[in-house]
């Protein structure tokens, strides 16, 4: 916790002196469209905009950046910005999006707090410390996922488009999500499994957990960047409501999981959770 707080206050001492407010209203370039009375716009505004930055228009002082709130300058009223997050649900992207966040990242949390209960249990009888220490398998399949979903996406979609005559769509996005399918319902089932049966801790900690942390990362990346193509001028508040929903959920996970593994065991816990997220992931189909 000391070094949690230490991590915390530190970050907030590096947004506060280096993160100065970048919400402004800017000129954009449609590139969507290919139309070449929006390009010859998009090229007209760009160079009156080179034209204001060499007139001598003098940027906001640094003492300034530091100032908290500077004005309301979002083109679209506060209210409309206020319950976007909410209508976005009626959007049928926004609501597989949902689903597919919610549970990608609510059962790592899910994960998390059981680890104590499994793990300081016979067999396995883990200090606290060797507890904690479990995480680090989540962490470096994190990382490597992390390091190879954006260019694995990115790359699957240039050749989608190549294919597609040159013409890029959201859904491109949308194949990753066999790899999620396939690495996070094969980690649930076998973590379940190999809990159960109460195997050498290697099996659950560094292959199953690395399987699920591996999958998410790239099934997570999958969503987000499938959101950003499908509502660009909304995806902020489409991340609102993803993450509002998905805290929910976490939140009230965090009632009852124990109890569930308790009463059922971790092998149907678990089982469930695997199947929860092959039907959801399968939602992916249709989309």
């Amino acid at each position: 916790m000391y070094g949690m707080g230490g991590a915390f206050a530190l970050a907030f001492i590096m947004v506060f002196f280096w993160m100065p407010e970048s919400a402004y209203a800017r000129e954009a370039l449609n590139i969507d469209t290919g139309n070449e009375k929006v390009i010859m716009e998009g090229k007209a505004k760009l160079r009156q905009l080179e034209h204001l930055q060499t007139t001598g228009e003098q940027p906001n002082s640094w003492i300034k950046d530091l100032l908290p709130y500077s004005g309301y300058v979002n083109p679209v009223s506060f209210w409309n910005t206020l319950i976007r997050p909410f209508y976005l649900l009626a959007s049928p992207n926004v609501l597989w999006a949902v689903l597919l966040f919610t549970t990608c990242i609510s059962w790592l949390v899910g994960i998390s707090l059981t680890l104590s209960q499994i793990f300081s249990a016979p067999p396995y009888n883990f200090s606290v410390g060797a507890v904690g220490a479990t995480n680090l398998s989540s962490f470096v399949a994190s990382v490597l996922g992390t390091l190879i979903a954006g260019p694995l996406i990115d790359g699957m979609v240039t050749q989608m488009s190549k294919m597609n005559g040159g013409i890029f769509e959201p859904e491109f996005r949308l194949p990753i999500m066999v790899t999620y399918l396939l690495f996070t319902a094969t980690g649930f089932f076998a973590w379940g499994q190999s809990a159960y049966a109460q195997e050498p801790w290697p099996i659950p900690v560094i292959v199953c957990l690395g399987l699920i942390n591996f999958g998410v990362q790239l099934g997570t990346t999958g969503v987000v960047t499938y959101i950003v193509d499908c509502h660009r001028d909304k995806a902020g508040e489409a991340f609102a409501t993803m993450n509002f929903i998905k805290n929910l959920f976490a939140f009230g996970l965090s009632f009852y999981i124990n109890d569930w593994i308790a009463n059922q065991g971790i092998r149907d816990c678990f089982f469930t959770i695997g199947g929860i997220t092959m039907a959801v992931t399968l939602l992916t189909i249709p989309m």
